[in-house]
């Protein structure tokens, strides 16, 4: 019975989003039908509605829950009601949203900062391969000239250094 009276709930609230949306969007086409698209940039403001802008995101209820890094709010919190002061709970989701992104731009900073180290530590493993080789290389030639040992250290030596000039 409850998952039923949950089904209910869920229902009653996508019904509700549906009907507000309807709203909005007879509302928007109202504006530019009467010219207001033109006064002080109302229509930039007001956006056309999709469908991604009015999906459910916990992002607002409770900020700070697992997998919500990536998450990007609806341009429709970014709307500012000129006629009400801003609420506390605005202010809250905006510093929240800011430490987001900033969190999410000091992530890509540090993973440039490896890529490149890692790209550093690869060409010198690469270096390293062909200075190791071409030294057996040699030693092999003054040993046994032209022998197996030789011609496979060098076509070693010969793969490592492209692989280097590569990266």
């Amino acid at each position: 019975r409850k998952r039923l009276r949950n089904m209910q709930d869920i229902n009653g609230l996508a019904l509700s989003i549906d009907t507000s949306s309807n709203i909005y969007k007879l509302a928007r086409n109202a504006m530019k039908e009467i010219g207001m698209g033109t006064v002080e940039g109302a229509i930039d403001t007001y956006k056309d509605l999709k469908k991604e802008d009015v999906k459910a995101s916990t992002a607002v209820v409770e900020p700070n829950a697992r997998g919500q890094r990536n998450e990007h709010l609806s341009w429709i919190w970014h709307v500012r009601d000129p006629d009400h002061a801003n609420p506390q709970w605005m202010d809250e989701l905006y510093r929240v949203n800011w430490l987001r992104a900033k969190a999410r731009r000091d992530r890509l900073a540090e993973e440039k900062t490896l890529l490149r180290s890692e790209m550093d530590w690869t060409r010198n493993f690469f270096a390293h391969q062909a200075k190791l080789w071409k030294e057996r290389g040699e030693k092999s030639d003054l040993e046994m000239p032209h022998g197996g040992l030789s011609v496979f250290a060098w076509r070693e030596f010969r793969t490592w250094s492209l692989l280097q000039d590569q990266a």
